[in-house]
């Protein structure tokens, strides 16, 4: 990201809330919000969703970008960072299933070559072995990338509302 950024004659600022209610204050001057991958659990990343919910709209509303890495391993309780945007009034995301094993990665193709999230990245490409969130039955967006071969399934999307 800071590569990207310096390239395109851009600041890029990080700053790490200390809790949940200072994030309205810290959207009102941010144009992008970049959720990195959390290692905790479904309940916490819930409750984290419920405190966002408010600001989250608000922000997207106002022309506001969020993007949200997610990931997980069949073997982790991780990977549940899609609950802070699969919520009302934002987007409707069904539930991820995790691809892949402690030993297999799953190869994901770029389908959209000219989206942003695309930009720089190969296709295809291996992900590490058990990493690949798959989100069957979404919809809506723009698919950027699936996995390769016969299966076909989305995982990543981007949404625009």
């Amino acid at each position: 990201m800071d590569a990207a950024a310096v390239a395109r004659g851009r600041t890029l600022t990080r700053t790490s809330l200390a809790s949940s209610s200072g994030l309205a204050a810290a959207l009102g001057s941010t144009d992008v919000l970049f959720v990195p991958r959390q290692n905790t659990d479904e309940a916490t990343m819930t409750t984290v969703a419920s405190f966002w919910h408010d600001p989250l709209v608000a922000f997207v509303a106002a022309g506001g970008v969020v993007v949200v890495l997610t990931g997980g391993a069949v073997w982790s309780l991780y990977g549940y960072e899609w609950r802070i945007v699969a919520a009302p009034d934002l987007f409707s995301l069904p539930a991820a299933a995790w691809l892949g094993g402690l030993t297999n990665p799953v190869i994901v193709e770029i389908v959209d070559a000219t989206d942003p999230i695309a930009a720089g990245v190969l296709s295809p490409f291996p992900t590490l072995a058990g990493t690949a969130a798959c989100f069957p039955g979404s919809s809506g967006g723009r698919l950027v990338a699936r996995t390769a071969g016969t299966m076909l399934c989305p995982v990543v999307r981007h949404l625009v509302r």
